[in-house]
Order: C-alpha cells, then sequence, then structure tokens
C-alpha cells in the first residue's frame, strides 16, 4: 500500500494574501478559487506553492516503480521547462523531499 507524505498544507490566504496566484504547474488552481484544495511549498520550483492536487500527481509519477514508461510522465516534462532543471533533477528533488517528510513518521 502506498501513501502520499505531503508538506503541511497552507491556505490560499497564506500563499498570496489577498493577490490572486496560479498554480505554475496546472495553471488551473488559483488562490482566488471558490474552493480551497489547499497549497504546499514546492522544493523542484525553488520553494514556490503550488497546489495540493498537483503535490499529490507529481509525487505519484516520481515515485512509480516504472518512471520511463509512466503514462503521466509528460508532466516532469513540462515542469522541466518552467523550472530550467532536467526530468532527472526534478525527480531526485521530489523523491528527497518526500524522503524528508517522512523520517519524522519512521521515527514514532
Amino acid at each position: 500500500m502506498s501513501q502520499y507524505v505531503t508538506p503541511p498544507k497552507l491556505s490560499a490566504q497564506q500563499v498570496t494574501g489577498s493577490n490572486p496566484y496560479a498554480c505554475p504547474l496546472c495553471i488551473a488552481q488559483t488562490t482566488s478559487d471558490q474552493i480551497d484544495i489547499g497549497w504546499v511549498i514546492c522544493p523542484m520550483l525553488n520553494q514556490q506553492a503550488i497546489c495540493y492536487g498537483c503535490c499529490i500527481d507529481y509525487q505519484g509519477v516520481a515515485s512509480s516503480d516504472d518512471f520511463e514508461n509512466h503514462p503521466f510522465r509528460n508532466l516532469f516534462e513540462d515542469a522541466a521547462s518552467i523550472a530550467g532543471k532536467t526530468v532527472g533533477e526534478l525527480r531526485s528533488i521530489c523523491l528527497k523531499h518526500q524522503e524528508v517528510l517522512l523520517r519524522p513518521q519512521a521515527q514514532t
């Protein structure tokens, strides 16, 4: 069984105050949306906030046993062009971040 290991969620208000902001990965989720699904700080994008939905999507692809053939691997290709990093660098950053988040849970 796999589980998602997400960083602490932030509210839209915590991310931008009253200024509208769109998730840099999906562009669809914004801080001015009627329903706030939550936001997380993403080390793949130099600590920019991304929507919780993208966090979950990227985690699943990054941790795939068959990353190279994953049907949504293109998410990392899109993010690479945004971040100015390679797909491999972004995957490594994502996996290391998940590992850091898991450490406190493993100690309990």
